[in-house]
């Protein structure tokens, strides 16, 4: 007896094993079940999910996103994420937009405040700027739409468009909204030129020329092309120099008044494309390659170009009523005598070309040319004139193929 009573002991431990492991893995199986079901999208699918699970509070909010945002289900299933992980500040913006989509305002104000004291990230602010701005309350708008750029990543066109959205002021915008954040600050100036709105941008630009920031390259190059598109050649001009002068971009300064107008005529820095700098238009069957040692620029014509292109051309700040004169080297391979190749300037407003004296460029060796022009006297002044090697087909002949090198250019006031 006392052997068999023994036993007894062990046997109810044994059981009480098996009741923990069946038990955990009938756990282990409804929660893999609710686990399934929560990846549905109906609200029965949902519903049961967290029947089976109701500790989940990412089940709650699929729950809530099932049924319309409005209706007590959702405002329910919520509430219930919340009481189940209050310190999620991602749950307490789902209760805020919940609650103003409702009609709740005061709740969805102090929830939506709530996420911003719990986490001190983007969302909860980008979230109470937008409540803000939808209320039409400017006043506590502005605090969290600018504490939201402070901390911005990515695409920040979003909040620029609520600020300009809730006024029409650039200079309340600037002062309320915009944080002394360099990022912030060229990725608002490349969206005013974006948007057209150059007289902000201008604003904007001097605030970023300020900074000497090579990393503003990029932003205020973009600032220059769209003022250069509005014919805003001033303004275009001032932040061009501003680079130049501070060696951002390594240019020497542009200053019509003394006849300097012409940038990287030697070839001596890859282009940049806008701006005043050189710019391929890029036709098909002609590429441009720029060389160094010595430094030079080679074109070759592949004779499948169109039968007028421009090759390269540069925008010139030119005086009216002023003469020029174009000095350059060049050399050909395979392009034949008067075949279309030579230098032509237009008024970058207008399109009107100025007259032009510009061999044909056509020579086996290394050959010093000239190319002379006078802009007109009509206003504004300076003026914008675009200098182009264009390729234009003299009739009688085939199109070209071969090859143009060109070294040091020189523009001169011709006196």
């Amino acid at each position: 007896m006392p052997g068999k009573l023994s036993n007894v002991p062990q046997r109810a431990f044994g059981l009480m094993a098996a009741a923990m492991l069946i038990y955990g893995m009938y756990w282990s199986l409804r929660l893999a079940y609710a686990d399934v079901l929560a990846r549905g999208s109906t609200p029965a699918r949902l519903a049961e999910a967290v029947r089976l699970a109701p500790l989940n509070a990412e089940y709650w909010v699929r729950r809530a996103d099932s049924v319309k945002v409005t209706e007590a289900p959702a405002r329910d299933a919520l509430q219930r994420a919340a009481a189940l992980d209050p310190s999620d500040a991602s749950i307490w913006i789902r209760v805020g937009l919940q609650a103003e989509a409702a009609g709740d305002f005061e709740r969805a104000e102090s929830s939506l405040l709530r996420a911003a004291r719990l986490s001190r990230q983007y969302e909860p602010r980008w979230t109470l700027a937008g409540y803000y701005f939808r209320r039409g309350d400017e006043g506590h708008f502005w605090p969290w739409a600018k504490s939201a750029l402070e901390i911005s990543y990515g695409d920040r066109r979003p909040l620029f468009d609520l600020c300009w959205g809730i006024t029409e002021s650039p200079d309340l915008i600037l002062n309320q909204g915009i944080p002394a954040v360099r990022a912030v600050q060229r990725d608002y100036l490349v969206y005013l030129v974006a948007h057209k709105r150059l007289d902000a941008a201008e604003t904007v630009s001097r605030i970023i020329e300020a900074g000497d920031t090579p990393a503003d390259r990029d932003s205020l190059l973009q600032y220059i092309n769209g003022m250069l598109d509005a014919h805003r050649w001033d303004s275009a001009l001032i932040a061009w120099n501003g680079l130049c002068g501070r060696k951002i971009i390594p240019y020497n300064v542009l200053e019509p008044g003394r006849g300097v107008s012409l940038t990287n005529g030697a070839f001596q820095s890859e282009f940049l494309g806008m701006g005043f700098d050189w710019r391929n238009p890029g036709f098909s069957g002609v590429s441009v390659l720029r060389q160094d040692s010595p430094a030079a620029l080679r074109i070759t014509f592949s004779g499948k170009q169109p039968e007028r292109c421009e090759v390269v051309r540069q925008l010139l700040p030119l005086l009216a009523g002023t003469g020029y004169r174009l000095y350059f080297e060049y050399q050909t391979s395979g392009i034949n005598p008067q075949t279309g190749l030579q230098w032509t300037v237009y008024d970058a407003w207008s399109g009107a070309e100025a007259p032009v004296v510009s061999p044909h460029l056509s020579s086996q060796k290394w050959t010093s040319a000239t190319a002379s022009f006078t802009v007109s006297k009509v206003p504004p002044n300076p003026r914008a004139f675009f200098l182009a090697l264009t390729y234009l087909r003299t009739p009688g002949t085939t199109r070209i193929e071969g090859d143009v090198w060109l070294r040091n250019l020189r523009l001169e006031v011709a006196r």
